[in-house]
């Protein structure tokens, strides 16, 4: 007799190890969905900048949310402070933030990634 995963089943001694195999299965594949629902927001060139300039920028960030907050589309994340101007980053999705990755007043590079979002 053929089972399908959800349908019903009646566990004997000897299924522990299959029991253990679609568990694996069941949390590799959440991982994977996971990993698809994700987004890492990185500090990237605002459109104001050629090209050739950003790689010169040193970038302040200033973080307005933490790991673990619930943030909407457009909210702002976090603040890119140049010497001459300060501009908020907007999230592009709505979601929870899973992990930053620096510390605010942290200095980092173009591009740099800043915090991942799970939408």
């Amino acid at each position: 007799m053929r089972h399908v995963l959800g349908g019903p089943r009646f566990l004997r001694a000897g299924d522990l190890s299959t029991c253990d195999r679609m568990s694996g299965m069941i949390v590799k594949a959440f991982r994977r969905q996971l990993m698809a629902q994700t987004t890492v927001v990185t500090a990237a060139r605002p459109g104001w900048v050629e090209d050739g300039q950003w790689d010169e920028f040193q970038l302040f960030v200033h973080l307005s949310v933490g790991a673990g907050d619930r943030v909407w589309k457009n909210q702002p994340l976090f603040d890119l402070e140049t010497v001459k101007v300060r501009f908020e980053v907007p999230s592009p999705v709505e979601g929870k933030v899973l992990g930053v990755y620096v510390d605010d007043g942290a200095r980092v590079g173009p591009n740099a990634p800043i915090m991942k979002i799970a939408f």
